[in-house]
């Protein structure tokens, strides 16, 4: 994340991220598990349009769990130190141990 250029670092609109998670893992969860584990079972018979439409909204909800992951670590804040840990990476800390 650090070679690529985010000019939208730290500017989060909250108004966007929980919604999109929110509807994501609700389709995924709902139309992927919850159709997926019904056709499976015997409980719904599997059409063509079933599965199409069972298909397009659990890929639809993956795809917004993407962009709104996505978005997140667009405008994540930076760390103070520049890292995305508070510890240092292990060469660094062989050097203060010395």
């Amino acid at each position: 994340m650090d070679t690529v250029d985010a000019p939208a670092r730290g500017c989060l609109v909250h108004g966007v991220l929980g919604p999109a998670l929110f509807l994501g893992a609700g389709l995924t969860s709902y139309f992927g598990i919850g159709g997926g584990t019904a056709v499976a079972t015997g409980m719904i018979a599997p059409d063509w349009f079933l599965v199409v439409a069972l298909a397009t909204y659990t890929l639809w909800g993956v795809g917004l769990l993407v962009s709104a992951s996505s978005y997140l670590a667009l405008t994540r804040p930076e760390c103070p130190g520049g890292r995305a840990s508070a510890a240092p990476p292990p060469a660094e800390r062989r050097t203060q141990a010395a």
